[in-house]
């Protein structure tokens, strides 16, 4: 898709893989192997190799480096079952891009750009689904 004007690589990304839940892609081998590195899933990367931020790794060396997260994460990851799903790639690079926003408040590089309170506007003992909280 990103070959077409106006699709870049996220986009592409995004619609490939909500096409894994259809007949077409449902059945791809490469999972386990590629997520399209964003640039937050980028500065995780580099926080963890503990290279400046702003580096911009190639998206080859990016997959490499995530796919050496993934083969560490799968280590400690329990085996699939019909509680627990298999670990792909995609969870890899999201993974990366929450520490990279945690990390960036952390150490007052940023801000986030919403908070969650946690709680239901209009009713600060009421969590949003609509659950009682013991007050």
């Amino acid at each position: 898709l990103s070959q077409y004007q106006g699709w870049g690589g996220f986009m592409s990304y995004e619609v490939a893989t909500d096409m894994r839940w259809t007949r077409y892609l449902c059945q791809a081998s490469d999972i386990c192997t590629y997520a399209n590195p964003g640039p937050g899933a980028k500065r995780g990367l580099n926080r963890l190799s503990g290279r400046p931020i702003e580096f911009l790794p190639t998206i080859q060396q990016a997959i490499h480096e995530m796919n050496l997260v993934y083969q560490q994460v799968l280590k400690s990851w329990p085996s699939p079952s019909e509680d627990w799903p298999a670990l792909e790639m995609r969870e890899i690079e999201h993974s990366l891009c929450e520490f990279d926003k945690y990390q960036r408040v952390k150490n007052h590089q940023g801000k986030t750009r919403s908070k969650f309170p946690g709680f239901a506007e209009d009713q600060p003992n009421t969590l949003l689904w609509g659950e009682q909280l013991c007050t």
